[in-house]
């Protein structure tokens, strides 16, 4: 959540201006809000739950994609779905032989 907030709020360029005696706020617009922007996360183990539910109470839309996980399966905010379109992304699967992409060819 904190990378989330830090990208969205543009926290790394401020930090950049103010070091070098710039206090303007123009050269990092737009800075965005998190209410009602869409969070994906894919897969749904114990930290994305946590991260689930921090992005709720930011007011964001929060899908996840995992296979052995079942609708409704926590009382955690989120809906399952193939993340098609999101405002952001984040991925919380271990990479095991199963979960590995395959390479084409």
């Amino acid at each position: 959540m904190a990378l989330l907030l830090a990208c969205a709020r543009k926290v790394a360029l401020y930090e950049r201006l103010v070091r070098a005696g710039r206090w303007e706020v123009p050269p990092g617009k737009p800075m965005f809000r998190l209410v009602g922007r869409t969070l994906g996360l894919v897969g749904f183990g114990n930290i994305a739950r946590a991260v689930a539910t921090r992005a709720a109470a930011f007011g964001m839309r929060v899908l996840y994609c995992d296979p052995f996980v079942q609708p409704g399966q926590f009382a955690t905010p989120g809906e399952k779905r193939e993340l098609v379109r999101c405002s952001a992304s984040r991925t919380s699967s271990p990479c095991t032989r199963r979960s590995r992409p395959r390479r084409a060819g």
